[in-house]
């Protein structure tokens, strides 16, 4: 697992779940892409995307997200 650093990649899911909670779904979204970019191999960016877009009843892009989430950890 290569991480460039994980006080970012914690940071950014940190900040992104709780964009999440006050339904700032664009924001949220935002800082789990950025997650996502930290850590290339880490399914925990895609599934809270995935979570994201159910939440905003994108439901196209939640299934989406949770496939990428599943081909890094089957």
């Amino acid at each position: 697992m290569i991480v460039t650093d994980s006080s970012d990649f914690t940071s950014s899911l940190t900040q992104g779940i709780e964009a999440k909670k006050d339904r700032r779904f664009d924001d949220a979204l935002m800082y789990f892409n950025k997650a996502k970019e930290l850590n290339k191999f880490d399914p925990l960016p895609h599934i809270a995307i995935g979570l994201t877009h159910i939440d905003n009843k994108d439901f196209d892009n939640a299934i989406t997200a949770f496939k990428s989430a599943l081909t890094l950890s089957p």
